[in-house]
């Protein structure tokens, strides 16, 4: 839906309104972490209902509503190698999202988001800075607009249900917020919480609108958006706009004990390919004392069907029939710092394959700036240190990793012929308070470095020998 110029009139309309019902005494209630800029690791949570006295007609259920607004400025610079090409881009957009109060149990949610490139050199060739924008039309820097929420939503103290547009946050689909917006989702998603402790969730995605697009696409259509790496006979991928299927089906089991935390996840892309998981995490951050933690990660991959095409040279899940993976962590924490050393292993059954146009790999070894998805026969060890200071105002991310994965020309192996990397990052973000409380600002640089030696330019650019620089202010305000 494109509204430029009439969005901005909209928001101004709709803010106006917002001060106008912000005379009313609403009771505070407890949010979720924004997984747009969140100071700690998302993980999936239970079920909080909201027990507020419901509003008698609709018209006060519409009227007494909540609303926020969010502005967002991301400046990202990348230095390659000496002799390649470098990037530089400023993005800058403003989104303004609406919730109901609730009317026996309903209540409805609406919020767009627009953004400009504000400054840029040609980003076409550029692997990061373009994914501030519209990777589909690089040449478009005013027309960035997208209606991210607008959805129905069920409540009560046990179950909750929403239809329409939404962001949700899955092992394998989820926001993957290192750009200006997050991937968004179309379709049915429920909760049902029997007990505190226990909660069960399910939903049905038919459309997809992934991070760097303005636009919502068909689950099967949204495969291939970007990048499509090469096949396992080595020639290039063309299975963009040849997948069929009714859409992800993804269900989850998730318990949580004080500190310990049980996940049983499973992915279902009809007539493409099947993907579980299995987690258990313990962490104490609560404590003074360092106490351990540690976490355990099994993924089990195979093909359905034909792979999403019956014929194979389209297909996105192609020649093999399985893949599976582990990730370990061990390490120590207390309420302001933790130590972790990290490891995945993906075995040779084939790639384990996680279609980043719907979210990031949720493995304990990721960092920022690169994943490991569509490869195979891997070996990844990182190690991190977080730590929290001034009330928590500020946050700092050390990390290190080495990913050791098969040789550039191993297709089978390698989808997106990337070599061998160590990789640095150091990761700073500030929360102010007071006067300036909404505001957030991050700074994040990257440092990749080969691991072994490589000539041709080709497995380089864009992927290793470079550094990534990052500056973000977020300022955030409404409930």
């Amino acid at each position: 839906m494109k509204f430029t110029f009439y969005t901005l009139i909209l928001f101004t309309f709709l803010f106006t309104s917002a001060t106008l019902y912000a005379q009313e005494d609403l009771k505070e209630i407890e949010q979720a972490p924004d997984p747009h800029f969140s100071f700690k690791e998302l993980s999936p949570t239970l079920h909080c209902f909201e027990d507020s006295l419901e509003e008698k007609t609709l018209a006060n259920a519409l009227q007494k509503g909540f609303f926020s607004a969010k502005l967002r400025n991301f400046l990202m610079f990348t230095d390659n190698q000496k002799g390649l090409n470098d990037y530089y881009a400023n993005g800058f957009g403003m989104g303004l999202h609406y919730k109901s109060k609730n009317w026996h149990g309903l209540h409805i949610g609406v919020g767009g988001f627009f953004k400009f490139n504000l400054l840029s050199n040609h980003l076409r060739n550029s692997r990061y800075e373009l994914d501030l924008f519209d990777i589909e039309d690089p040449e478009n820097h005013h027309d960035l607009d997208r209606l991210e929420e607008l959805y129905l939503a069920y409540d009560n103290k046990y179950f909750t249900a929403k239809l329409g547009r939404f962001t949700i946050q899955t092992p394998y689909i989820n926001a993957q917020d290192g750009r200006m917006r997050p991937a968004v989702q179309e379709g049915l998603h429920l909760q049902w919480n029997p007990i505190k402790k226990l909660q069960f969730e399910g939903a049905w995605i038919w459309a997809v609108s992934p991070r760097s697009t303005v636009d919502f696409y068909p689950v099967g259509h949204s495969l291939g958006i970007y990048s499509q790496g090469i096949r396992t006979d080595g020639s290039e991928a063309n299975y963009f706009e040849h997948q069929h299927t009714k859409g992800i089906f993804s269900s989850d089991i998730l318990f949580n004990l004080e500190r310990v935390k049980f996940h049983l996840h499973n992915q279902y892309v009809e007539n493409i390919f099947n993907t579980s998981l299995f987690s258990v995490e313990y962490i104490d951050l609560d404590s003074i004392a360092f106490s351990p933690l540690f976490g355990l990660q099994y993924h089990y991959q195979h093909k359905l069907n034909k792979g999403g095409n019956s014929t194979s040279e389209l297909a996105y899940y192609e020649s093999q029939k399985q893949a599976q993976a582990f990730s370990i962590r061990l390490g120590v924490a207390n309420y302001k710092h933790w130590f972790t050393v990290n490891y995945t292993r993906i075995n040779k059954d084939g790639r384990f394959l996680l279609p980043r146009e719907w979210g990031r790999e949720p493995f304990f070894t990721y960092m920022p700036r690169e994943r490991n998805e569509g490869a195979g026969d891997v070996h990844a060890f990182s190690t991190q240190y977080h730590s929290f200071w001034l009330d928590h105002k500020i946050s700092l991310t050390l990390g290190y990793g080495y990913y050791d994965l098969p040789n550039v020309t191993n297709y089978r192996l390698n989808k997106y012929e990337l070599p061998s990397y160590h990789q640095f990052n150091i990761d700073i973000r500030y929360k102010f308070e007071g006067y300036f409380e909404g505001l957030e600002m991050q700074c994040l640089i990257v440092r990749k470095e080969n691991a072994k030696p490589q000539e041709n330019t080709k497995y380089i650019f864009n992927k290793t020998n470079l550094t990534n620089y990052n500056f973000v202010i977020n300022y955030h305000f409404g409930k």
